[in-house]
């Protein structure tokens, strides 16, 4: 898939199996890879010792006339990787091309020199002399090939392990390419709870995409990350379990009874019908920082002020529910009554707000409160 070999080149593998550190990226921006037999390369290459062998590597692949092999006979063993010998099946196979080696005598050699049994090793070099004089090759060449051979099966990479490998790393980079917002979310579905940078480069990745990440709502979130068309556009709407603090268990709740009961219409009805054992103060908190509640048109300082009022109003109406009793509030409560449980102490700054929002969600969703200041940053370069 061109499309796909085309991001690996650019080096946008955020995410991909494999070939997501930044060393990875660079040799993929100067490899420029366009089949899979660059990504074995690579995985098997991508290792303390034979690390010195990919700048080589590269430059043969975009210069043939650089490819050089230790013997015509090794040409079609080598041919894959240009000349370079990288897996320890090259080891085996070269023997057996060059000094006629079965395959458990090719195996014996392979083992002999990753496991530095030097006994073993001079029993095999002067086995590999004599079967390469069979083939007209003479004995100081045979040698210094045996030589050549030492070197690279002492960190030859197994090819069946490495092609494992990069075909995870294609497939997911050609999902990455090929369907990006499904991608990510299941990428921020892994990443949810757990600390560390990824997060921020996700959300690098998405604006370079031009994909848009919706705020966690009541109505409108599943449990987890989820695939939205907004405005006619696929988006990624931030779940509510992902909330710091909230857990899966409210979440699933919450979701569950919207499914059930329908959509929340106020703030009083979606607390009217939370089970006061699921939720407490402090989640009520962070839902208002990450503004879960903001489609139902109440402030988010309003329900973060009002937290300890909204859980007993909770409590009241589980308790009443237990006890089959007619509640003394009903889900559509008076003007009065509202005002009595929602306070408004003292509304955020726009800085609170947006630091808050980051404080629950560990992104910004409304905007990034230094962008405002960002002139100020070009200034000093």
């Amino acid at each position: 898939d061109s499309k796909t070999y085309e991001d690996l080149s650019s080096g946008h593998t955020l995410g991909v199996f494999q070939l997501e550190s930044l060393p990875m990226k660079n040799i993929l921006k100067d490899l420029k890879p366009d089949r899979i037999e660059d990504i074995i390369a690579v995985v098997a290459l991508h290792r303390p010792g034979p690390m010195e062998n990919i700048p080589n590597y590269i430059k043969r692949k975009h210069n043939n006339n650089l490819t050089a092999y230790q013997h015509p006979l090794l040409e079609p063993v080598l041919k894959e990787t240009h000349g370079i010998m990288i897996y320890q099946e090259q080891v085996m196979e070269a023997t057996q091309v060059l000094a006629g080696f079965s395959l458990a005598k090719a195996d014996l050699l392979r083992r002999a020199i990753s496991k530095k049994i030097k006994s073993e090793m001079n029993n095999l070099r002067e086995s590999f002399v004599v079967g390469c004089q069979k083939k007209n090759i003479a004995a100081s060449d045979s040698k210094k090939i045996f030589s050549e051979i030492e070197k690279f099966a002492g960190y030859g990479f197994n090819k069946s392990h490495a092609a494992a490998y990069a075909l995870i790393s294609y497939q997911t980079a050609w999902l990455k390419s090929n369907y990006p917002v499904e991608f990510f979310t299941s990428l921020l579905n892994s990443e949810a709870g757990k600390t560390g940078d990824k997060l921020i480069y996700i959300m690098i990745e998405l604006s370079r995409l031009n994909i848009r990440l919706l705020p966690s709502d009541i109505n409108l979130s599943e449990v987890k990350f989820a695939v939205q068309k907004y405005n006619n556009k696929f988006c990624i709407r931030s779940g509510l379990s992902n909330i710091k603090n909230i857990g899966s268990e409210l979440a699933k709740f919450i979701v569950l009874d919207r499914k059930n009961n329908g959509a929340y219409k106020s703030i009083i009805n979606f607390f009217s019908r939370m089970d006061d054992k699921l939720i407490n103060k402090r989640q009520v908190e962070f839902l208002s920082m990450a503004g879960v509640f903001d489609t139902l048109k109440v402030d988010r300082s309003v329900v973060f002020n009002s937290s300890h009022n909204l859980i007993s109003l909770a409590q009241n109406f589980q308790k009443d529910r237990e006890t089959c009793q007619q509640t003394l509030f009903d889900a559509d409560l008076n003007k009065h009554n509202t005002e009595v449980i929602l306070r408004n102490n003292s509304s955020w700054s726009n800085t609170e707000y947006l630091i808050n929002e980051y404080l629950s969600l560990g992104f910004f969703v409304t905007e990034n409160p230094l962008a405002q200041i960002r002139p100020l940053f070009k200034k000093f370069n």
